[in-house]
This record gives structure tokens, C-alpha cells and sequence, in this order.
């Protein structure tokens, strides 16, 4: 995947590694948003295996679906809104 020049100063900031990346993008969900953006987030079974594979649960990344780019990365404590 493609990360722009914020998502690899952010994941350095915030301590997520490439194989946390990796992983939120093959249990992850996709829950799209206005402006051809989604957000991924682990789904109930990411995170049950996150926590056995000491990986934060929380973890949550947004993407540009037009360009398949990934514009950040965070750790996520609010709920996340379907619109």
C-alpha cells in the first residue's frame, strides 16, 4: 500500500510498525466515509487476535479509496460512525 508522507511521520509518532499495518489491512474493516475516504478499523475478531499477538486493538487508519492511498494512522478510543 501506498502511504503518503503524513501516514510515515504519524506511524513513527505513535509507534505502529509496518506488520501492525499489515495486519489492520487483513482483519480489518472498511467503513467508508464522505469524500472517498474509509476508515479501517479491526473488526471483534482483529482485535481478539491483536491482544494474543500483543498488537494495540485500537489501532485505525484512513485511506483514500479512489487513489488506494493510506492518509494517516491512529489509535482510535471513539466510535466510529456509519454515514
Amino acid at each position: 500500500m501506498i502511504k503518503t508522507d503524513h501516514a510515515i511521520i504519524r506511524q513513527q509518532q505513535r509507534h505502529i510498525t509496518n506488520d501492525d499495518i499489515d495486519f489492520l489491512f487483513k482483519y480489518g474493516v472498511q467503513v467508508r466515509q464522505p469524500h472517498d475516504c474509509a476508515i479501517v478499523h479491526l473488526s471483534k475478531k482483529g482485535k481478539k487476535i491483536a491482544k494474543e499477538l500483543d498488537i494495540k486493538p485500537t489501532i485505525c487508519g484512513v485511506v483514500n479509496l479512489s487513489d488506494n492511498v493510506l492518509i494517516t494512522v491512529q489509535h482510535r478510543y471513539k466510535r466510529i460512525k456509519n454515514f
